[in-house]
């Protein structure tokens, strides 16, 4: 607890409180914000007694609470006051880290008053941030369920994973790549024997983006050098080969960056920083092996920003900044307003395109239970809130399901960045017909900063990782969640659709016949791209519902003809009988 010094008129008592939480962890997609003076007035790029003021962020939480986040290796006496009152404060940010994971630190600001709050160093403005008037929440954990597994899953018992899996992707054979933080070994499990292999890579990977090309093959942009200084570097991962290859470096280190892949088959990469710590504000283009900058749409924006191919061919930024932008990727690139979200801060929460169009953004922030969700099929889209979680999660990951449905897993209900002694074991289930929330089976371990989840081919979520920074204890085993629409009633199995003859490779708008064995009628066939996950964001995964057309033992799927619906590359043919049981999916390449 950190006390703060108020200055009032003799007949005014104001007391407020100072929370002061150091983080550790690599700065997230839902991260603590990057410093961006551009968010906000003042600072003006100033260095006043070696302090950069850019490197000192204010952001509205919820309630009258305001967090501070500084990026400098000293400590700063800051002051501040509630515009047009008379109450005012001091504190002291703590200096940011010489090493280490994070690399800042961050305080939280409580004032009795609503309204704007403007910081300042000595005489200098650095920023201001009004008060947006949203309601905190006193979350707490949910209690756990004790029903069927066909109505809450199940799932099961931990098993060894040999390191922490900050980074998580399903690969073209249904094997799963991860890597963590420490060496340039990456494993490679098997689901069918159970066993691990491992890879070398070029560089480190780890704080890297990562996305699908459209031969299937693994784009990583980026990685670490030390914490805060990005690689520049290109790598790229072949399935059949099980190793990596370098290509083209880019302009610029990225560390914690977000790389989306465009319909064309180049993709995008944009936020993090440099080799110099630095934050990067050009995005770049990769594109046959070669990066070119968008030096038209330089903008400061947070690490690992939510970032959506959208229908339109542009790239939805949905946060963590409260302000969601297209940045139009054609010539030299360029941003547009979109909306503003009504939670202003989710950092270390996830978001989901659920549906062709469609994002949910859930939890994050103080953190929130709150979920909000914007349709950019509209000619205007905003920000709607829907139903709202049993419990509040910060540090979460959210995947989407064979039938549709998200599910939410691990994460934290305590304040601070990253409090695994508050954890949230059960996952919740979100169906977006009729958007409410069912509480899931509870999980057996703590899965905070750094935990990773993915669905597998045959329908169940494997979950894993969590540590590695932080200051929380490294997880280096792994779950899987049986989600309940592979149980009957009475909580057994239930028989499954079969599939055969699926092509590897299918043309865009390509009328494909697979074929089914199953005892019921055909209820819905689903395309789910492949995964590719890391800091509670899986960029890889979208779901699209092909029209379909059932025979005699045979199922004609017509697939999207639409390259910015369904980018080129990796996906999971799932066909759900008329109970919705999934079949094990086979994996096609959309070209």
């Amino acid at each position: 607890m950190r006390s703060i010094r108020r200055h009032a008129a003799p007949m005014f008592v104001v007391a407020a409180c100072i929370l002061v939480s150091f983080i550790a962890g690599c700065q997230d997609s839902t991260q603590p914000l990057a410093p961006q003076v551009a968010a906000d007035k003042g600072g003006n790029g100033a260095v006043v007694n070696g302090v950069d003021l850019r490197k000192i962020q204010l952001a509205y939480v919820c309630g009258n609470q305001f967090k501070v986040t500084n990026f400098n290796p000293v400590s700063v006496p800051v002051t501040w006051q509630v515009r047009q009152t008379r109450e005012s404060g001091s504190l002291t940010l703590a200096a940011a880290p010489a090493s280490g994971d994070p690399n800042f630190s961050e305080a939280t600001l409580t004032t009795n008053t609503r309204g704007t709050v403007a910081l300042s160093y000595g005489n200098k403005q650095i920023a201001n941030k009004a008060n947006g008037g949203i309601t905190c929440q006193s979350p707490a954990p949910p209690p756990p369920p004790a029903n069927s597994p066909a109505v809450i899953g199940s799932w099961s018992a931990p098993f060894s994973w040999g390191a922490v899996a900050i980074h998580a992707h399903v690969l073209l054979d249904g094997r799963v790549l991860t890597w963590s933080r420490y060496d340039l070994t990456a494993r490679i499990w098997n689901p069918a024997t159970n066993g691990f292999t491992t890879a070398q890579s070029p560089s480190n990977l780890f704080c890297s983006s990562h996305d699908w090309l459209p031969n299937g093959q693994l784009l990583v942009a980026g990685g670490h050098i030390t914490d805060g200084h990005g690689q520049p570097n290109g790598n790229i991962f072949t399935a059949a080969t099980s190793s990596f290859s370098a290509t083209g470096a880019m302009s610029a280190g990225r560390w914690y960056p977000t790389l989306v892949s465009l319909g064309d088959g180049s993709a995008v990469v944009m936020a993090g920083s440099d080799q110099n710590a630095n934050n990067v504000g050009t995005p770049e283009r990769w594109s046959g092996g070669s990066w070119h900058q968008l030096t038209g749409a330089y903008q400061i924006i947070p690490y690992y920003p939510r970032a959506f191919l959208a229908p339109n061919g542009q790239i939805f930024y949905a946060g963590e900044s409260d302000t969601s932008q297209y940045l139009d990727p054609s010539g030299s690139g360029a941003w547009h307003f979109v909306a503003r979200r009504l939670v202003a801060s989710r950092d270390y929460g996830s978001a989901v395109m659920y549906q062709p169009g469609k994002i949910i953004y859930i939890g994050g922030g103080a953190p929130t239970a709150t979920a909000e969700i914007i349709d950019l099929n509209q000619g205007s889209p905003s920000w709607r809130y829907t139903s709202p979680m049993k419990s509040a999660r910060r540090q979460m990951n959210a995947t989407i399901l064979a039938d549709g449905k998200v599910l939410a897993t691990g994460g934290s209900f305590g304040s601070g960045f990253s409090d695994e002694t508050r954890p949230v074991l059960t996952a919740e289930l979100w169906n977006p017909d009729g958007e409410a929330w069912t509480t899931m089976a509870a999980e057996q371990v703590v899965r905070v900063y750094h935990s990773t989840a993915v669905l597998l081919p045959d329908a169940r979520v494997l979950e894993a990782g969590g540590g590695a920074g932080g200051g929380n204890t490294d997880q280096t085993t792994a779950e899987i969640f049986t989600p309940p629409y592979l149980y009957a009633g009475d909580g057994t199995l239930a028989p499954r659709p079969a599939l055969s003859n699926v092509p590897a490779t299918a043309a865009h708008g390509q009328q494909i016949s697979v074929g089914v064995q199953s005892t019921l009628s055909i209820g819905k066939v689903t395309l789910i791209r492949l995964s590719s996950v890391t800091h509670a964001f899986n960029v890889g995964q979208r779901i699209l519902f092909p029209t379909f057309t059932s025979g005699t033992g045979t199922v004609t799927v017509t697939l999207p003809s639409s390259a910015t619906l369904a980018p080129a590359g990796p996906y999971m043919l799932f066909v759900l009988d008329a109970h919705g049981v999934p079949s094990k999916a086979a994996i096609i390449t959309l070209q």
